[in-house]
C-alpha cells in the first residue's frame, strides 16, 4: 500500500472519529493518526528499506616499498670481466679499465685516457650524471673511443645494482661490472713490499724518468719500528724508522758513497730530501705516496 493512500485512509478514520455524540466519545488528533498510519506503510515495505551504507572492504596493499637508493657515496669501484665475461659489455682496451669514485654527490671516472666528473643521484634505480666535464688529453684513438663510451653510458641514466662490493652499470646494450676497489686491488702492506720510485713531487710539479737510473725501498718491521732498505738511484744503504698510521719517522740514513752519472744522481738527490725527517704516507692499492715538506715521492708496488 503507498504512502498516499494510507494517509487518505486514516483522514476518512479521524473523521468518523469526530462523528457521533456522547461524553465518551474519544477524539484522536490527527497527527497522532498520520504517525502511526506512516509507520504501518514503512513496516509494510520492507524490501525498499535502505540500510546504512557499510565501507567498502579494503585489502592490503599490493605494493611494496620500494628499496633504498644504493649507497655510492665514499666507494671507489675498479670494472671487471670483458665481452661475454659477467655484465660487462665494453671492450676495454688492453691494459686499461675503469675506475669510478662517488663522493660528496660527485662521480669520477676514468679509464686510460681522460678524467671525468660530474654530479651524480640515483633515481628510481638509475644513476643519473648531470654536468659531465672531461679533460682533453690527446690518446691513442681506441683510448679515445673508450672515454666516448664510458661518457654514452654515464649519460644514458644506466640502471645501477649494487650488491655488496659488486656494483653494475647497464643501458641498452651497453654495461660495465665493477668491484669495490678495496676487493678488486686491495692495499698492498708497507712491510715486505718492494716499493719502486715511479714519481717525484715537488710542490705542484710531477716528473719522472732518469734514464737507466731506478730507486726503490724495502721496509723491514716488527710492531711498528723497524728499518728501510734503501736503493736511491745510485748508491745503497739503509735506515732505522719509526711507523704511525700515517707517518713514518725516518732515522739518520747511511748510503754508500760511489759516482754516477748525471740522472741517477738527480734521482738519488730527490729519495733522499724525502726519505728524511718525519713524513706522511699512504698506500692506495699498488701505490705508496710519501710527502715530506713541499717534496714527495710515488712509488709502486712490484713483485
Amino acid at each position: 500500500m503507498s504512502i498516499d493512500r494510507v494517509v487518505a485512509t486514516a483522514g476518512t478514520t479521524a473523521a468518523h472519529t469526530d462523528v457521533g455524540t456522547g461524553m465518551d466519545r474519544a477524539r484522536t488528533p490527527l497527527a497522532v493518526v498520520l504517525a502511526g498510519a506512516v509507520s504501518l506503510a514503512l513496516l509494510g515495505c520492507g524490501d525498499d528499506t535502505l540500510e546504512p551504507a557499510s565501507p567498502p572492504a579494503t585489502s592490503p596493499s599490493s605494493s611494496t616499498p620500494a628499496p633504498p637508493p644504493p649507497e655510492l657515496d665514499g666507494r671507489e669501484f675498479l670494472s671487471v670481466g670483458g665481452p661475454g665475461a659477467s655484465a660487462t659489455t665494453i671492450s676495454f682496451v688492453e691494459g686499461s679499465r675503469l675506475r669510478l669514485s662517488f663522493e660528496a654527490g660527485a662521480v669520477r671516472a676514468h679509464a686510460g685516457c681522460n678524467s671525468m666528473s660530474g654530479a651524480y643521484r640515483v633515481e628510481g634505480g638509475r644513476l643519473v650524471v648531470t654536468e659531465l666535464s672531461r679533460t682533453e688529453m690527446g690518446c691513442s684513438p681506441d683510448l679515445m673511443a673508450q672515454d666516448d663510451t664510458i661518457a654514452q653510458l654515464l649519460t644514458a641514466a644506466p640502471s645501477v645494482t649494487l650488491d655488496g662490493d659488486r656494483l653494475v652499470l647497464a643501458h641498452e646494450d651497453l654495461g660495465v661490472e665493477l668491484l669495490d676497489r678495496e676487493v678488486a686491488d686491495p692495499d698492498r702492506p708497507l712491510a715486505g713490499t718492494r716499493w719502486e720510485v715511479t714519481t717525484v713531487l715537488e710542490g705542484d710539479v710531477a716528473s719522472g724518468g732518469w734514464a737507466d737510473a731506478s730507486a726503490a725501498v724495502v721496509f723491514e718491521l716488527e710492531g711498528g719500528t723497524g728499518r728501510v732498505l734503501v736503493e736511491a738511484g745510485c748508491n745503497r744503504g739503509s735506515a732505522a724508522v719509526t711507523v704511525s698510521d700515517d707517518t713514518i719517522a725516518f732515522g739518520p740514513l747511511a748510503l754508500t758513497k760511489m759516482l754516477c752519472p748525471e740522472p741517477a744522481m738527480q734521482l738519488e738527490a730527490a729519495v733522499t730530501r724525502t726519505l728524511q725527517g718525519e713524513v706522511a704516507f699512504r698506500i692506495e692499492a699498488g701505490t705508496l705516496t710519501l710527502l715530506g715538506d713541499g717534496h714527495g715521492l710515488q712509488l709502486t708496488a712490484v713483485p
